[in-house]
């Protein structure tokens, strides 16, 4: 895992994210205005997150709260956020985003493969909220308007 890849916890709305979370009202509104949406959010961890899931030196946590009927229905479902991550193939680094693929390079490797289809190779916008002011980490499907020209709002 680089150094720039997170884990994230999907949760299902705003209101989880104090359990998981530290994040003050400027950083609240700003994931209030892009969410749901394809945009992951790094934040201070609270004692609430497994060590193990947590950055190691920073103890941040990736949060998102997507725009996507499966992964909704499934937090929904099991009452409690779910980890996630991007599948890259492990030789070229490439995302993997057709189930099938995903089967033939991870099948014996993961207890379930729940095939929604072929997700998109587009990453989330990842903007680390950990230190107060908004940092655009990673550039992906969300705009940065809101980020870049706070005016412009």
């Amino acid at each position: 895992m680089s150094k720039q890849h997170f884990l994230t916890l999907i949760c299902r709305d705003l209101s989880e994210l104090s359990t998981f979370a530290r994040v003050d009202k400027a950083g609240y509104r700003l994931i209030k205005s892009l969410t749901p949406g394809p945009y992951t959010f790094i934040l201070q961890a609270t004692h609430g997150v497994p060590r193990r899931l947590q950055e190691p030196k920073r103890k941040t946590i990736g949060l998102r709260i997507p725009d996507s009927a499966i992964s909704n229905a499934l937090v929904r479902t099991l009452a409690t956020p779910m980890l996630s991550t991007t599948v890259e193939d492990a030789y070229t680094g490439a995302v993997l985003s057709d189930p099938h693929d995903i089967d033939e390079d991870f099948g014996t490797r993961i207890d379930m493969l729940l095939d929604g289809g072929e997700g998109g190779v587009v990453p989330t916008t990842v903007i680390d909220l950990s230190s107060g002011d908004p940092v655009l980490v990673r550039s992906g499907l969300g705009t940065v308007d809101h980020l870049l020209n706070p005016d412009r709002s």
